[in-house]
């Protein structure tokens, strides 16, 4: 019995560190709540979709996730404070779009890649690194005295042909 009201003592603290931004109209039906947490993005996913969920049922409602998107931010003291934004459309419990809900993550980070080689510009041939290790003994025995210049200069076409086909 004691672990029963520990543990539901435990619930409440957690459940009361979640806070919300409160319910803010973003156009016609269309709104956004933030829900704050220390203890984690469910917490505060919670309680935004709890303070939601609410405000549509206040209104003979339903509650339409649009977007979502979590973060997390530090506090005064250093803390993360997760975060779980909301954006969400009224409907009525017969509209079509309450039939079939689709939720779209928004991304943190988007990338776009500008490529702008012209494919008629052909790549640099680059040779491979057996060759270049190739190349790099034969510089070795030129510069040992080991070869001539004219036994480096064949060796050297030797190993470029040999590396083309």
């Amino acid at each position: 019995m004691k672990s029963i009201t520990a543990s539901l003592v435990l619930v409440a603290f957690l459940a009361a560190c979640a806070t919300t931004s409160g319910v803010m109209p973003m156009g016609k039906d269309t709104y956004i709540v933030t829900g704050s947490s220390e203890f984690g993005t469910a917490s505060a996913q919670k309680a935004a979709v709890s303070e939601a969920n609410a405000f549509a049922a206040a209104r003979g409602k339903r509650m339409l996730p649009l977007t979502v998107q979590s973060g997390g931010e530090l506090d005064f003291m250093g803390d993360t404070i997760r975060t779980y934004e909301l954006q969400f459309r009224l409907v009525g419990e017969d509209d079509p779009e309450w039939q079939r809900t689709q939720l779209n993550a928004v991304p943190d980070t988007v990338v776009t890649i500008n490529d702008t080689r012209n494919p008629a510009i052909p790549k640099a041939d680059v040779p491979s690194p057996d060759l270049l290790v190739e190349l790099k003994k034969l510089r070795a025995l030129l510069d040992e005295g080991a070869i001539t210049q004219d036994e480096f200069d064949e060796l050297k076409a030797r190993l470029l042909a040999k590396d083309e086909n």
